[in-house]
């Protein structure tokens, strides 16, 4: 019968942070959690990053162009045998936030109508916060006596956010 470790196997493995980026963020692989064959190490991290970019290294950070889908794939070396894992990973766009208002050059009686309606067609917004640079904030489309200091908006979708000011 053999012996507890000669039953482990190589096994290629990786954690990708974040799990779901946006275009040029940067992103994490970690392949830490690759076993070698017993009484080895693991000799060589080969990594295939799904936009025809590829690395080595047993951790590697990589950011993609362009949204979508890629499928990332890792093979390690350990003695004579070689191990490989595959993962899918999507990559977000970038969210983008459009500030609109009412009235382009408000005087400080004029009442605006912020709107944010143009952020990121086609994808779904879960929430506004706005500043409305008076120490006022807001969520929604609200509406607001001007001043003179800038506004700014925060929109996020249910795993980014960005900001946007207007003077």
């Amino acid at each position: 019968m053999p012996e507890a470790d000669e039953l482990l196997r190589l096994s290629a493995a990786f954690a990708v942070q974040p799990t779901e980026p946006a275009v040029t963020t940067a992103v994490t692989f970690d392949a830490t959690a690759s076993t070698p064959v017993p009484g080895n190490s693991v000799d060589e991290y080969e990594w295939t990053l799904g936009d025809g970019t590829t690395a080595t290294g047993e951790t590697v950070s990589h950011s993609y162009d362009d949204p979508g889908e890629y499928t990332v794939e890792l093979m390690i070396t350990s003695g004579d045998e070689r191990g490989r894992r595959h993962k899918s990973l999507v990559v977000q766009p970038e969210l983008t936030a459009a500030l609109g208002v009412s009235v382009e050059s408000p005087t400080t009686t004029d009442v605006v109508r912020f709107d944010a309606g143009e952020t990121v067609p086609g994808d779904s917004i879960d929430q506004y916060k706005w500043t409305l640079g008076d120490g006022t904030t807001a969520t929604g489309e609200p509406s607001h006596t001007a001043t003179t200091t800038p506004a700014s908006i925060q929109s996020s979708s249910p795993s980014r956010a960005v900001t946007t000011r207007r003077s």
